[in-house]
């Protein structure tokens, strides 16, 4: 198994080969994709447990503001830039798939 220390090591290795198998896994606007990666950076996107229903609610409630201040995505993206909301999806499915849910709903 492959600590923290030795996937640093390996980014440092070769950052250009690290990049571009990013953002050929990735894909779509990748400035887009690195704003979405700014935002995972906050505190708030820490992965909490044995949370009681309330508190899981609150929490998926202060993400979802903290998602939608970030302007990352729109109502209007459903016919204008769909796959932005395909995107968004992805990410908040990799930050809480419980927030991925409510989103979609």
């Amino acid at each position: 198994m492959t600590t923290q220390p030795e996937v640093e090591q390996l980014k440092l290795y070769d950052v250009d080969a690290s990049n571009y198998l990013r953002d050929m896994l990735f894909g779509d606007n990748l400035e887009k994709r690195n704003k979405w990666f700014e935002l995972m950076k906050n505190p708030i996107f820490t992965p909490k447990y044995m949370l009681t229903l309330d508190q899981q609610r609150e929490l998926a409630m202060q993400r979802i503001q903290v998602v939608s201040d970030a302007k990352l995505f729109s109502i209007f993206d459903f016919e204008n830039d769909p796959i932005n909301i395909f995107t968004a999806h992805e990410m908040l499915g990799q930050m809480d798939g419980g927030l991925a849910t409510k989103f979609t709903v």
